[in-house]
């Protein structure tokens, strides 16, 4: 498995990786960073038990895309921030 970097698809490693931490030791949070790129993603990963989502890849190329890379990685931030909140609210969580 990839250390770091942007995917299409959450690896089944990251999943089982995820399940195992969970079960072994479920009182600690975890956060989890393989590669996330969508909202999607974070939203499967949390419902699966992650406490926290890492995006540091997807903030990293937002960045690079262009001029407005401020307002660009706010907006990408409140993106994924609505669609958790808008799952957990779905899941009543």
């Amino acid at each position: 498995m990839r250390a770091t970097g942007e995917r299409a698809e959450l690896p089944e490693s990251a999943i089982h990786l995820l399940e195992r931490s969970k079960r072994l030791n479920h009182e600690t949070p975890l956060a989890v960073g393989f590669g996330i790129s969508s909202a999607s993603q974070a939203i499967k990963l949390a419902r699966m038990g992650a406490d926290g989502i890492i995006v540091g890849s997807k903030i990293i190329s937002t960045i690079k895309r262009g001029a407005n890379a401020v307002e660009d990685v706010k907006n990408l931030v409140k993106s994924f921030v609505k669609a958790l909140q808008g799952a957990s609210q779905l899941s009543g969580q």
